[in-house]
């Protein structure tokens, strides 16, 4: 999701700025916290939370 946006030398990416603005926004949105907040809603629920394993 924030791969980057400017593409070959043959076929140069569009919108590159907007891309990377998109990549600063998605990256400060802080992923650990929203899967902790899943997490424990989960268990408040009483339902089981499978995480994947990351790369």
């Amino acid at each position: 999701m924030t791969g980057s946006a400017r593409g070959t030398a043959d076929a140069p990416g569009r919108n590159v700025a907007a891309k990377a603005g998109l990549n600063r926004s998605i990256l400060d949105a802080a992923p650990t916290a929203f899967l902790n907040m899943l997490r424990y809603k989960a268990v408040v629920a009483g339902a089981e939370f499978l995480e994947a394993p990351r790369r």
